[in-house]
């Protein structure tokens, strides 16, 4: 284990960031997606947003930490 990493396996580090809500990922509607992520060490989340499945074309989303991102 890298000496950066002891830190998220740790009881304290469980102890202070620990999340046991089921409402992580993707919830998709007709009227907007919303992206829910935890990571609480993370300093930037960047979002890709691909204009369709089958195409390589995106736009990107900084969203600030501790923050909910929607999309229409």
């Amino acid at each position: 284990m890298k000496a950066e990493n002891r830190i998220t396996y740790s009881k304290d580090f469980d102890n202070e960031f620990r999340y046991d809500g089921k409402d992580l990922g993707a919830a998709c509607s007709q009227e907007k997606t919303v992206f829910t992520l935890w990571s609480p060490l993370a300093d930037k989340v960047t979002l890709r947003l691909y204009v369709s499945d089958n195409s390589n074309a995106f736009s990107v989303q900084d969203i600030p930490p501790k923050s909910v991102y929607f999309s229409n």
